[in-house]
């Protein structure tokens, strides 16, 4: 065992002054007085033996020089001293991708419940093990690199979001292992949802903290795209595919509400079995720049990066007519010029 900081055990000192007056209590005087009726009474309600009044002080001076012992043991901060199991240093992977998006039934994100399995490890290692902190999504990123400075890994711990951004282990596991093998022997503690296989060395273990819900349920956007209709001017058709997770336990049944201009102009139901796709088009009828909102909602979804879809509509292109003719009919150049107006055509008019 040792002190982080033996300078306060000096104060041991103290537990002289109780002992002094203990050994050197003043003894009792003999005083005359003129009658002895009230002090014998007095001494018949608080009569005692001799063994059990000696007996209560030396539980008095016990307890005097335990509650100064424990005060200035308290004020050194023993620690035990490292052990042959203890790392060197700790490597902390912590997933910040899509999936630690999702919540449980209390409303708490997967990645809430990694900082504070990660918050309750990182307070019971000794303070001389060295600890780095990596966050990663589809890149990594190191945001702590080598420090025992446990209140500045807490606080950039606490900063951390998740990212709509597909998680990518194998970059981040090897920029892990550099950090770990700096110095040995190392462990690297990744929590997240989802492992990786085979990772540990000789010097370096790797730790994996499974925070991924017991029965996931999710339904998503997984495809999108908007055109014009074809032979008809200001229509639009709307590509959308739906796809279910494949970990869902059930058939489930989603509702796809499209908004156009933040009015709702459609509604959807959609039967998913585990890993099914659906795919639908969607006719919508708009002004060019209104916002397009399509929001597919089901019971029990955790992940709400992939419910949400928001596009303008496109600009149309103007339809383009050239006419070529020997002689001009003034017939077909009104009807020309009135298409003009009415559907954003160009035309253009030719006489030989």
């Amino acid at each position: 065992m040792r002190f982080l900081n033996p300078s306060f055990l000096h104060l041991a000192w103290l537990a002289l002054i109780p002992l002094a007056l203990y050994l050197f209590r003043r003894k009792a005087k003999r005083v005359p007085v003129s009658t002895l009726l009230f002090f014998r009474s007095l001494a018949r309600e608080h009569q005692e033996s001799a063994w059990l009044r000696r007996l209560k002080r030396i539980l008095s001076l016990l307890l005097t020089l335990a509650v100064i012992f424990f005060g200035v043991l308290a004020l050194a901060r023993p620690a035990a001293d490292a052990g042959s199991d203890t790392p060197g240093s700790i490597v902390i992977l912590l997933d910040r991708s899509a999936s630690m998006a999702a919540k449980d039934a209390k409303g708490q994100t997967r990645l809430h419940e990694a900082q504070a399995v990660i918050r309750q490890r990182v307070r019971s290692l000794p303070e001389q093990v060295i600890v780095s902190l990596i966050a990663f999504d589809s890149k990594p990123s190191v945001l702590l690199s080598r420090s025992r400075n446990r209140r500045e890994l807490l606080r950039l711990l606490d900063a951390v979001t998740p990212t709509p951004l597909e998680g990518k282990l194998d970059g981040a596991l090897s920029v892990a292992k550099r950090l770990a093998e700096l110095e040995k022997p190392a462990q690297i503690w990744h929590v997240g949802d989802h492992a990786a296989d085979g990772e540990e060395s000789k010097n370096v273990k790797y730790e994996f903290t499974n925070v991924s819900l017991p029965k996931p349920v999710n339904v998503g956007i997984t495809g999108f795209q908007i055109r014009k209709a074809p032979l008809a001017r200001g229509r639009y058709e709307g590509f959308v595919k739906v796809s279910a997770a494949s970990a869902n336990p059930s058939t489930l049944t989603a509702t796809l509400e499209v908004r156009i201009g933040g009015r709702i102009s459609q509604l959807r139901e959609i039967e998913l079995k585990p890993g099914a796709s659906s795919s639908l088009i969607l006719p919508l009828e708009g002004v060019r720049g209104q916002r397009l909102e399509l929001e597919l909602k089901a019971a029990g979804d955790c992940l709400g990066w992939d419910n949400m879809i928001l596009a303008p509509l496109p600009e149309l292109k103007p339809l383009v007519v050239a006419w070529i003719s020997d002689t001009p009919d003034p017939f077909t150049g009104i009807a020309l010029g009135s298409l003009v107006e009415a559907v954003n055509m160009v035309g253009s008019f030719f006489y030989g």
